[in-house]
């Protein structure tokens, strides 16, 4: 049974890469781009963040990271013929790269709560572990363990405030509201307009119901079936998405600098990203319509038979 599973497995991913070889080579070489750009970033101001306690520049470098740890991800999901969790992971890259466009815009101490911020969610984490670790049969924090988690959070409230203690709350001062939103960064960063695809990722994080011509997986399907599986289609959105919320993370952290090198790099990777976008379409649309004449000849052969 796994034999043959695992076979039509190594099919699939055959035919899909045959498929879409052309605009998954653009956009990996996306990637690549975003990533040495990143690590060459990285590795030029190290030492001087290091030396001056540069809060902002080890924010934006972390998201940076986790950004293209998410956007391999998804490459991986696409190539293997799965749309729609790829649009559910560019979901997390998208939040990714509002806030790090966010950062990158905000005053210094914004990237110093945001960093700090990782203790209110410990304690979170903690308090919601003890209170359910008998029935979901997990090990109890010690009481050392406990004392630590809190005395980080009492820390970093009493020093900055309250506000930290809320979603987002790291961002309060720069947006004078109690209680931002990711909305409310997106504004300010003015990527609002990513919301209706936000909202549309968002589907495949909660399990609303969707009817199953909805998913993306059955862009092309002729019939109406239940998607359980790889499928080579949808791919486009996900896609090109990706890769301008790369361009989105990938800019803040380089925006510090202003070499001619960098900025030509930047209009490369837009450029990149409009015809990963075009590619995915063109291919599409070739590709389907080599099957369906196949598929009709086919047809009218075994009606002359």
């Amino acid at each position: 049974m796994l034999r043959e599973r695992r076979g039509m497995h190594n099919t699939f991913n055959k035919n899909n890469l045959k498929r879409w070889k052309k605009p998954f080579d653009l956009l990996e070489m996306h990637y690549v781009i975003c990533e040495e750009l990143g690590s060459e970033f990285t590795c030029k101001n190290q030492p001087t963040a290091a030396e001056q306690q540069n809060y902002r520049f080890e924010a934006l470098v972390s998201l940076h990271a986790r950004a293209m740890l998410i956007a391999n991800e998804i490459i991986c999901l696409l190539k293997n013929g799965f749309a729609d969790g790829a649009m559910g992971r560019w979901r997390t890259l998208h939040e990714a790269a509002v806030v790090a466009q966010f950062l990158a815009q905000a005053e210094p101490v914004i990237s110093e709560r945001y960093l700090a911020s990782f203790h209110v969610q410990a304690y979170k984490a903690m308090r919601q572990y003890q209170e359910h670790h008998e029935r979901a049969n997990l090990e109890p924090f010690s009481e050392d363990d406990i004392r630590g988690i809190e005395h980080n959070r009492d820390t970093v409230i009493t020093r900055y405030g309250k506000n930290l203690a809320n979603d987002y709350g790291w961002a309060s001062p720069e947006l004078q509201k109690e209680k931002p939103t990711l909305f409310d960064l997106e504004v300010a960063v003015r990527l609002d307009h990513w919301r209706p695809r936000y909202r549309w990722a968002s589907q495949y994080n909660h399990v609303a119901y969707k009817p199953p011509g909805t998913f993306l997986g059955l862009a092309e399907s002729e019939e109406e079936v239940l998607l359980i599986g790889p499928s080579n289609s949808g791919l486009i959105d996900p896609a090109q998405m990706t890769a301008i919320s790369m361009i989105h993370v990938t800019e803040a952290l380089l925006r510090s600098d202003h070499s001619l090198d960098k900025l030509v790099l930047a209009r490369t990777l837009l450029n990149l990203s409009d015809e990963i976008g075009h590619v995915f379409l063109e291919t599409e649309r070739q590709t389907f319509d080599e099957h369906k004449s196949k598929t009709a000849a086919s047809a009218g052969a075994k009606d002359e038979a």
